[in-house]
């Protein structure tokens, strides 16, 4: 019987002394070569691919806005001679698709003056096209940026001012032409003279998207038929005036709470203690106008600038809160103060009960002819409006 063989001696083929088993084998120059081409195919096949994709979803999404804009705006449902209108419009415009010309009404009314610039003569048929694609004020979705989309019968305001007086007309638009619009001022001889000698006023429309909008304009006096009108040329809004300016003189009692600058700091940073609860003081106060965006109210004490109110008033039988900020603080000569304030909070409640509120007054006024007043006061002659008064009797002269 053979013994069993010793084990073998021989070392270990792979030590943690010798790692040169770890190395891999050294590509040749055409290996390397096939290798960055196949890194190149695949890459470009993915970004081929990711284009494809997003190709594919800007034009799903374009599709849908054009489908969007085609049913709200009426294109669907338009004749071949709008279309064709619409094509020459195009033309004109900085635009790529004919239905983004529909997205900007500034684009559509700088497009219509240079198309119309061509095509003299031909006012009604764009008129008619404005129309039916509902490039008008009645479209809620659309902004206001330019007269033409006023329509007659709206009502409208004139401001103009006088030195440091304001006079604020209420009136409506009579009618609207490719190139004017005629305002209905009315038959005052004091009114109509200082509208002759101060043409450039400010023209002013409210709806419930954009607010008060401005629009400067030079009003020209107008004879016909023994009446005396005025027009203007059409104009784009002017988006850089301050909204606040141009206000609804009401008295409107209110009560109001008052944060100082200071107390405002304090109940946001703390600093370690417990915040104030509750709300400070009562008071009682009056507005005297009131805009969209500011209002100013009349009360006994004095409170500082960038200070926090919380007023409270009854706007249709409704309660309202509004938060507004302090502007400006000035005496009043009964010894009380006027405070200027910016609106800075309303409730949607609130604020459709408060732009409900000043159309209305407008309208109201506009039909129980109190036509004008005067900034800080009302209907109180002398100033530089008085001297411009001064010959009522002939307008003309």
């Amino acid at each position: 019987m053979t013994p069993d063989a010793p084990p073998s001696l021989e070392p270990p083929k792979y030590t943690l002394d010798d790692l040169s088993w770890l190395r891999f084998p050294v590509p040749s120059p055409q290996e390397v070569g096939w290798l960055i081409f196949v890194f190149m195919v695949i890459g470009a096949v993915v970004l081929a691919f990711m284009t494809v994709q997003w190709w594919r979803y800007r034009r799903l999404l374009a599709q849908s806005e054009r489908n969007t804009y085609y049913k709200l705006s009426g294109l669907q449902n338009m004749t071949p001679r709008h279309q064709e209108l619409l094509a020459e419009l195009h033309r004109y415009a900085n635009v790529r698709k004919d239905f983004q010309l529909l997205q900007s009404s500034e684009e559509f009314e700088n497009a219509w003056d240079r198309w119309r610039a061509d095509h003299p003569g031909r006012d009604v048929e764009l008129d008619n096209l404005r129309r039916a694609l509902r490039m008008t004020v009645m479209n809620p979705s659309m902004e206001l940026t330019h007269t033409r989309q006023l329509m007659r019968d709206l009502p409208v305001r004139v401001v103009t001012s006088v030195e440091q007086e304001r006079l604020d007309v209420y009136c409506s638009i009579m009618s609207t032409t490719a190139d004017h619009l005629l305002l209905n001022i009315p038959e005052d001889p004091e009114i109509q003279w200082v509208l002759t000698q101060n043409p450039d006023v400010q023209l002013i429309f409210w709806r419930e998207r954009d607010g008060e909008v401005l629009f400067p304009i030079t009003l020209e006096v107008v004879e016909a038929g023994g009446m005396r009108m005025f027009r203007a040329a059409h104009a784009f809004r002017n988006t850089e005036a301050r909204r606040a300016k141009y206000r609804l003189s009401v008295n409107l009692p209110i009560t109001f709470h008052y944060l100082p600058p200071e107390e405002i700091s304090r109940r946001k940073n703390p600093q370690g203690q417990e915040p104030p609860a509750g709300l400070p003081e009562e008071s009682k106060g009056r507005v005297i106008d009131l805009s969209f965006g500011g209002a100013s109210f009349l009360c006994k004490e004095k409170l500082e600038e960038k200070g926090l109110v919380r007023m409270m008033l009854t706007i249709h039988n409704k309660p309202t809160v509004v938060i507004a900020e302090v502007l400006e603080a000035n005496a009043t000569e009964d010894g009380g103060w006027r405070h200027h304030v910016h609106i800075r909070g309303v409730d949607a409640e609130g604020r459709t009960a408060l732009n409900t509120f000043l159309s209305r007054e407008q309208v109201k006024r506009l039909r129980e002819k109190e036509v004008f007043h005067f900034k800080g006061r009302e209907k109180k002659r002398g100033g530089p409006l008085e001297e411009a008064w001064a010959e009522p009797d002939e307008p003309g002269k």
